[in-house]
């Protein structure tokens, strides 16, 4: 009986050797036959982006101290495998984030900034304490959706910077993390997401219940914006 001979009892055999094969020659192909395969840099880092989701993910916050650590060991030119996904989106938006785009917004950010600083001197003046995560929450998300919508969700207004959508889009980001490395899994979530009525969510979590409405939200404002 061969490898890839038949195997009447267990065809699911012959499926997972295949898949298992088809990994080994993608491996051997990045790491030997691939257009920057001639560029020096970590192995495993080569063969899958999984390596950066280790520091994304288990060690959050860790990635970018590798890359000053990459840049001492290897030079200025080194390889890290990208995926596809990863480098479409990263395209899609590249024009919203050059400098020329990133100079135009300036009025803008000094605009939420200065509303920032104005409501952190007021809470000095009346003694109030204030969770600065919270309130660089708001600030952010004000900035954000003031740009990609033309309407900010006006979340520095919110009493002590407690704004559920600024929190609902802060719960969004974090599993951003996962949908880089994992992107079928958090698409299927996310559908999964989408689409439980609302009783559900709200009994579910008031969180999950705030994601959906930020998400009725977003497309509301995406729609009057065009």
């Amino acid at each position: 009986m061969t490898l890839f001979g038949p195997h009447p009892n267990h065809p699911e055999l012959r499926v997972v050797l295949a898949l298992i094969l088809c990994k080994v020659v993608q491996y051997v192909y990045r790491l030997a036959f691939h257009p920057v395969a001639k560029f020096p840099g970590p192995k495993l880092s080569a063969v899958s982006n999984l390596y950066g989701g280790y520091y994304d993910i288990v060690r959050p916050g860790q990635y970018c101290k590798k890359f000053a650590e990459f840049h001492d060991q290897y030079g200025s030119h080194f390889s890290m495998a990208v995926s596809k996904p990863a480098k479409q989106r990263r395209d899609m938006l590249q024009p919203y984030f050059s400098k020329a785009a990133i100079q135009r917004l300036e009025p803008l950010i000094k605009g939420k900034v200065s509303r920032f600083l104005a409501l952190m001197c007021e809470a000095g003046t009346h003694g109030r304490s204030v969770n600065l995560s919270y309130a660089y929450r708001c600030l952010s998300i004000d900035v954000i959706t003031d740009y990609c919508f033309q309407k900010p969700f006006e979340a520095l207004e919110s009493e002590d910077f407690k704004d559920p959508f600024a929190h609902a889009f802060f719960i969004l980001t974090e599993f951003v993390r996962f949908e880089k490395y994992f992107p079928k899994t958090t698409a299927f979530t996310h559908k999964l997401i989408t689409r439980l009525p609302r009783s559900i969510a709200r009994r579910m979590s008031s969180e999950l219940n705030t994601i959906q409405a930020l998400q009725d939200v977003s497309l509301h404002l995406l729609y009057l914006s065009h």
